[in-house]
């Protein structure tokens, strides 16, 4: 099933944007968006989202290797041309990738490593919450995260990038953030995922 944009997979590139947007007072930077689901109607293999769930190979939906490689290098493009964008701002020391029970966010964070030229660091754990088990409208209430002093660097003072997935309703990445602010005195910190629910 070819699920990919047409202008992604046919290898498209002139839609190098990002858009960006604040969750609290973090801001988020993201390539894709996706519809909300309609929760009158019955809900569709995927999702709103089928293309995450096939880079997950989540709900029997996957992607060739063909389609896989043409997504990652679209989405390489969109982080070189955020990258070109981000110098004129602000200079990221470290990348932080969100835990995650498949390889997509991690691989997102490697190829940001590699255009930012900066260490990526796995800081965090989930806890035995599964947010998925729990309503949209109720997931600001309960801390997906803990952070593992053992694998912290000493962060004061840096910019970090902190990297997701997919945002649905931008708890992880906001409880991340409360996170390093308060362990880390005078951390900046800015969040990148691939896909985010449209506000």
């Amino acid at each position: 099933m070819n699920i990919l944009p047409d202008s992604v997979y046919q290898g498209k590139s002139t839609l190098h944007h990002f858009n960006l947007e604040l969750i609290e007072s973090l801001s988020l930077i993201t390539i894709f968006t996706y519809p909300k689901r309609d929760l009158s109607q019955p809900r569709p293999i995927g999702g709103s989202c089928p293309i995450a769930y096939a880079l997950k190979h989540l709900e029997n939906l996957n992607l060739t290797v063909e389609q896989r490689i043409v997504f990652f290098r679209y989405v390489s493009q969109c982080i070189h041309y955020f990258n070109q964008y981000l110098k004129r701002d602000c200079h990221i020391d470290y990348i932080v990738p969100m835990p995650s029970s498949c390889e997509l966010t991690r691989h997102v964070a490697i190829l940001l490593g590699y255009c930012f030229q900066r260490p990526m660091i796995s800081i965090f754990e989930k806890t035995n919450i599964s947010m998925k088990s729990i309503p949209l409208e109720q997931r600001n209430q309960f801390n997906p995260l803990i952070l593992n002093a053992a694998n912290s660097s000493d962060f004061t003072g840096k910019t970090v990038l902190l990297v997701d997935d997919l945002v649905a309703t931008g708890n992880t990445l906001t409880n991340a953030n409360h996170l390093m602010k308060m362990h880390f005195n005078d951390i900046q910190t800015i969040a990148f995922s691939l896909f985010k629910t449209e506000c």
